[in-house]
């Protein structure tokens, strides 16, 4: 049996999750698991249309309450031995890993960046993808707003997960040279011992 270490990376939209996820990539081989992947997959067997964020969040609650081992099947099937999680934010899947015996060690490492710099990446990435999407500073934060801690394991919270991480990783300025100082000698740890 493959002895898996596994990080998932936790934070609100901006806070560099999948930088981290491509810079463990590259320096350890860790391969990638992306939950919205997974929920993209389940919509699209269902015909179930994502093309408004609240239907993607209904469809990712609905997922995690009718499959309760929708997001962990993935890592436990890898044949991979060092993983990072793009942002697994349903507590209860969080639970599922870390008591799943094919995981020797998970380590949940929460991203906090200023709302201003996270705001200001997040319309650059969609900049860059030509997206139209132009939100303003106010309607990020009020979405930012409507995430809080919620007491249904089975429902995404961004917070519930940001609270019970094993590390907090404050990084201001929010730039990838930065997070990558401040991660290193933690992934270093989880995924050499």
């Amino acid at each position: 049996m493959i002895e898996k270490r596994v990080v998932n990376f936790i934070g609100h939209p901006g806070s560099g999750k999948s930088q981290l996820c491509k810079y463990a990539a590259r320096v350890w081989g860790a391969e990638t698991v992306r939950p919205s992947g997974i929920i993209e997959a389940y919509a699209a067997v269902r015909g179930i249309d994502l093309s408004s964020r609240e239907e993607y969040m209904a469809c990712r609650d609905r997922m995690a309450k009718e499959d309760d081992a929708a997001f962990v099947a993935p890592v436990v099937q890898s044949g991979s031995s060092i993983l990072v999680i793009d942002g697994l934010r349903v507590p209860a899947e969080v639970d599922r890993l870390r008591n799943s015996s094919a995981i020797n060690k998970l380590a949940v490492i929460a991203l906090h960046c200023p709302i201003e710099e996270r705001y200001l990446g997040v319309m650059e990435h969609f900049e860059e993808r030509g997206s139209r999407d132009r939100s303003t500073l106010e309607a990020f934060r009020a979405d930012e707003a409507g995430d809080y801690y919620n007491p249904d394991r089975n429902s995404g919270s961004v917070l519930t997960v940001m609270r019970e991480a094993d590390f907090h990783v404050t990084s201001t300025p929010c730039d990838l040279v930065n997070l990558q100082s401040l991660v290193h000698p933690l992934l270093d740890e989880i995924f050499s011992s």
